[in-house]
Formats: C-alpha cells, sequence, structure tokens
C-alpha cells in the first residue's frame, strides 16, 4: 500500500498538481445499518459472482463453458424461502 501511495505521490509531483510536501485527506465516517452476512446470502452471492465470471469466460472461450450450468435461479430461491422463514 505504501508503494502505491509513493507512487501517486510520484506522478502528482511530476504532473505538478503537488508538491509532494504535504498531503491531506479528508474522511468522513457515515453511520448506517449494514447487512450482515448469513450463510444463504453469502452462498447467493458467491453463485451470482461465479456465474458472471463464468459468463464472461463463456464470450472469450465458449467451448470452455459448455457444461456449466446456472444455479442462480436455485440459490435466489433458497435464499427468499429462507428468510421468510
Amino acid at each position: 500500500m505504501q508503494y502505491i501511495n509513493q507512487l501517486i505521490v510520484q506522478t502528482a509531483v511530476e504532473l505538478g498538481l503537488e508538491d509532494g510536501d504535504k498531503l491531506r485527506v479528508d474522511t468522513t465516517a457515515v453511520q448506517s445499518e449494514i447487512h450482515h452476512p448469513t450463510d444463504n446470502t453469502l452462498l447467493a452471492d458467491s453463485v451470482r459472482v461465479v456465474t458472471r465470471l463464468v459468463k464472461r469466460l463463456g464470450e472469450i472461450v465458449p467451448q470452455a463453458v459448455s457444461l456449466f450450468h446456472n444455479h442462480s435461479r436455485a440459490a435466489k430461491r433458497r435464499l427468499v424461502n429462507r428468510s421468510k422463514a
């Protein structure tokens, strides 16, 4: 992380955006309700992400994903049914 910060500052100095002596950062914390993950939501999120990645792979190499079955609906159904209980 420090290396990335040094690269950003170095680039800003080279572009004349900063002198590199001091850098101020403004951060704001906001209180909000968070959703604590459950097994069901983690499963649904994982299925959604894997499906999205496999779909992208299929655009590049169609034969690589010919046996893939999309289980998004089943995961979503389990998530919805579980939350009602």
